[in-house]
């Protein structure tokens, strides 16, 4: 976990102990509802692995990179795929790295 985030109590081994994976969704959502909110997908760059076009934007769904977690096997193929896209864009895009590093290839796996 990073310093971007303040726990403010325990978290129950329940939520961590379930299938697939989860998620805390960035704090920034929680603005003013009223306002149309653009989330920072990596949209510089059409060729990087964490692409995200405005129309393929996932609505209220963008997670901060700070606390992540979920069962071994779904972990395993979140790190590794995203391990992927940042690989395969260093390469092919000569050292790229997406607009907000790793939570941009997080955001990219849904």
């Amino acid at each position: 976990m990073s310093d971007e985030i303040n726990l403010i109590d325990d978290i129950c081994e329940d939520i961590l102990s379930g299938d697939g994976l989860i998620g805390v969704q960035h704090p920034f959502i929680y603005t003013n509802q009223q306002e149309v909110i653009v989330y920072p997908y990596e949209r510089e760059n059409k060729n990087s692995m964490a692409y995200v076009d405005l129309k393929q934007q996932f609505e209220n769904e963008y997670f901060v990179d700070s606390f992540f977690g979920g069962n071994t096997f779904e972990m395993l193929h979140l790190l590794l795929t995203c391990d992927e896209y940042m690989r395969r864009d260093n390469h092919m895009l000569n050292g790229y790295v997406a607009k907000q590093g790793d939570e941009s290839y997080l955001n990219r796996f849904k």
